[in-house]
């Protein structure tokens, strides 16, 4: 009896842990202090956190700065769906991946011009959350939530390690452009859509086919997912709002 209990107990917990959410990286205000080696015995440490929406050709990127210097490093989103986070090259104008974390063993993915093959992958503690490791060696491996294992978003080619990671340790004073208040965007849209309003407040979204069917009704503060849904023209209505947003899935 006693070992079925501890079956059962053990059971319970390897599901809980695959079946746990997806936790984002981008989140407003993330930070990372990193320890870059430069060899030779000289090193460096600085900081950079990702914090304020900008659009790049009708999407929503994160922009990556500095903490003592505004320069942005980069302009980086990510698709909760697939889970990948991609940087914007503005030199070929596209998207480039530099995070995944749906990869499994076996696959393989380029870091810093070099094909690396996936060893394992296990859930582990770190930074205080269950997080999904993607290893490719015992040095180089993926961190869910937070990104390479040696600089987060940053895949620079330098030996570096990260000292110390906090989630939302920023803020951003105008998240919400004036020109873009009471919008739903980027639409056209793969899926994933942000409602910018001046209240910051949860709502209740429905959305509608093209027959004003209700096929959805969510309640959220500023992300609708709507992946699911076949390719055409859809109406969102934000809370008890008399307009209706045109919307086209692509």
């Amino acid at each position: 009896m006693k070992k079925l209990v501890i079956l059962c107990l053990l059971t319970y917990h390897v599901f809980s842990v695959k079946a746990q959410a997806y936790i984002p990286t981008l989140l407003e205000g993330n930070k990372w202090d990193i320890w870059r080696n430069f060899g030779m015995g000289s090193s460096s440490e600085f900081s950079y956190f990702v914090r304020c929406d900008t659009f790049i050709n009708n999407r929503i990127y994160k922009k990556a700065m500095y903490t003592n210097n505004p320069k942005v490093i980069g302009y980086f989103r990510e698709d909760t769906l697939l889970k990948k986070i991609y940087k914007w090259n503005k030199d070929s104008a596209t998207d480039e991946i530099v995070i995944d974390y749906g990869l499994r063993k076996g696959d393989t993915f380029v870091i810093s011009g070099t094909q690396k093959v996936v060893d394992s992958t296990s859930y582990k503690l770190s930074f205080g959350k269950m997080r999904n490791h993607i290893y490719f060696n015992n040095f180089q491996y993926f961190v869910e939530g937070i990104g390479y294992s040696f600089s987060g978003l940053l895949i620079s080619g330098y030996y570096e390690t990260i000292l110390n990671f906090e989630e939302e340790k920023e803020s951003c004073p105008n998240l919400v452009p004036e020109n873009v208040l009471d919008k739903i965007l980027p639409n056209p849209t793969s899926g994933l859509l942000t409602i910018y309003r001046s209240n910051p407040n949860s709502v209740w979204v429905t959305v509608f086919n093209s027959v004003g069917q209700v096929i959805k009704k969510v309640k959220t503060s500023l992300y609708i997912e709507i992946y699911e849904l076949p390719t055409g023209f859809y109406f969102l209505q934000i809370g008890n709002e008399k307009k209706l947003h045109k919307i086209l899935k692509i």
